[in-house]
């Protein structure tokens, strides 16, 4: 239960959450996440291919961050990330550049030929960090149309050539 608490504390820290998503972590998002999965919306989408991580920071094993993974979204040669927040009071000590980075190392023994994640048009933050990570071919995007204070799109990010 500690660390249920824990990672709504780090969730909490994402202070434009409802701005660029349209909604809060609910009571029982971490919960679900972790007994049924955050499955995309796909035929078959199985609760075998999700994985939900916390991030521990190395010298203290606080929890920092949570990562969740759909192994084959949007196609079966994509690793998709589907939730990747870090507590705010660690952002710029690039845990988040090392976790990306490092997700070559996790999944080199997986077919996967592309890692995919989906970003919010008002995550500012989060479209520069995925930019600089290369996740720089557009494939989707979806949403509202018009852009207004509550409306909401993201777009789909691929980043090829075996993992990060």
């Amino acid at each position: 239960m500690r660390e249920l608490d824990e990672l709504m504390s780090v969730a909490n820290t994402w202070e434009n959450k409802v701005l660029t998503e349209g909604e809060a972590f609910t009571e029982d998002y971490f919960i679900k996440a972790i007994e049924e999965g955050d499955l995309p919306p796909i035929p078959n989408a199985s609760r075998d291919h999700f994985d939900f991580y916390s991030i521990l920071k190395k010298d203290t094993l606080e929890i920092i961050g949570f990562m969740e993974i759909y192994m084959g979204y949007p196609d079966d040669k994509t690793l998709w990330i589907g939730m990747f927040v870090i507590d705010s009071s660690q952002r710029r000590n690039h845990y988040g550049h090392e976790i990306i980075s490092n997700l070559n190392t996790l999944y080199t023994k997986l077919p996967f030929s592309k890692v995919g994640v989906g970003v919010s048009l008002k995550n500012w933050r989060g479209l520069r960090f995925w930019h600089k990570m290369g996740f720089n071919t557009l494939f989707n995007v979806a949403g509202d149309i018009e852009c207004t204070e509550e409306t909401h799109a993201l777009i789909g990010l691929i980043k090829s050539n075996k993992l990060v």
